[in-house]
């Protein structure tokens, strides 16, 4: 084997036991303080219930704010393998992979006309109190980043 070839598996072998000592299981609500809306309305609350036994993983998420209660469920693995979900606003399609210890969800979806993509970056505190989801929206009408804080209850 060439020594390149065996620092490329060494280093998948390295990943791939970060992503095992992560896990996201619990119940977390939204930090106000630690989130960032950017020009978007924060929610008045945001709970994210999770279910993390590797590679499957279980997202239920409500949210209130000024158009009410949103709730939403989505079941996917963490090996990259796509899925597609029903959400409030339509069919969801994406995959979920491990880059180091974090977790980079990317999905699509089409809201009435327009396509909206996704990428979700999820990273956990060392202490696992914390929970940081840094997304990426990209519609017709631009790009917005928005950061979510939540604390593990």
């Amino acid at each position: 084997m060439k020594p390149s070839m065996r620092l490329l598996f060494l280093f998948s072998l390295v990943c791939g036991a970060w992503a095992a000592d992560v896990n996201f299981s619990g119940t977390w609500k939204m930090n106000a303080q630690a989130s960032d809306f950017g020009n978007l309305p924060a929610p008045t609350s945001l709970t994210r219930t999770i279910d993390h036994a590797e590679p499957k993983i279980r997202v239920q998420t409500v949210q209130n704010g000024a158009r009410g209660e949103v709730k939403s469920d989505y079941s996917y693995t963490t090996d990259g393998k796509p899925f597609t979900q029903s959400g409030p606003t339509g069919d969801v399609k994406g995959s979920a992979r491990w880059n180091g210890d974090t977790l980079i969800v990317q999905s699509t979806r089409q809201v009435q006309t327009i396509e909206i993509q996704q990428e979700d970056h999820w990273t956990l505190s060392k202490d696992g109190k914390a929970l940081k989801v840094a997304t990426r929206i990209t519609t017709p009408q631009g790009i917005v980043n928005i950061t979510v804080g939540f604390d593990k209850q």
